[in-house]
């Protein structure tokens, strides 16, 4: 059985939608019971219902984790803020994954430009002229090299193109 958060815990209540996980509303305990079994089948199944008084006056009913009863769920301060650190981690792995493809990316770019460049020179061409890919084009992609993005960096990149 899963450990029953004492009336008067500070807690945190959650709408039932997992795409609103960071809206909530703060809330007290007020008084738990244990629901009936849950299980259809096989071994019995049963979870905490908590009453917990919102903020905002409103008594909301639900259970731990995740909305099993009810259309909210709780959780406590500390294992929100373990939640939060969790999806922060997540992120920042999905931003390296991004600047990893990047990176592919403009290399892929870089290796076109140059081979579009060196097949013009072979047919004669004037390539800035001819092709579209003069200058600008070439110092864009100078510019792409290596590049990655810092939170850090924002105001400097910003105050570039005021």
């Amino acid at each position: 059985m899963k450990e029953i958060i004492p009336n008067g815990t500070n807690v945190l209540i959650f709408p039932k939608n997992d795409n609103e996980e960071l809206k909530f509303i703060k809330g007290v305990i007020i008084s738990s019971s244990t629901s009936c079994d849950l299980a259809y089948h096989g071994s019995s199944w049963y979870e905490q219902i908590y009453k917990v008084q919102g903020e905002d006056g409103r008594i909301y009913t639900g259970t731990y984790g995740s909305a099993i009863i009810g259309d909210f769920y709780i959780r406590t301060f500390t294992d929100y803020l373990k939640h939060i650190i969790f999806l922060i981690k997540r992120n920042r792995e999905k931003i390296e994954k991004f600047n990893e493809e990047n990176s592919i990316l403009i290399e892929t770019l870089l290796s076109l430009i140059s081979s579009k460049k060196e097949e013009n020179k072979n047919l004669g061409q004037d390539y800035s002229y001819h092709s579209g890919y003069g200058s600008d084009s070439e110092d864009i992609a100078e510019r792409l090299k290596g590049f990655k993005y810092n939170p850090e960096d924002k105001e400097k990149i910003l105050s570039y193109y005021k």
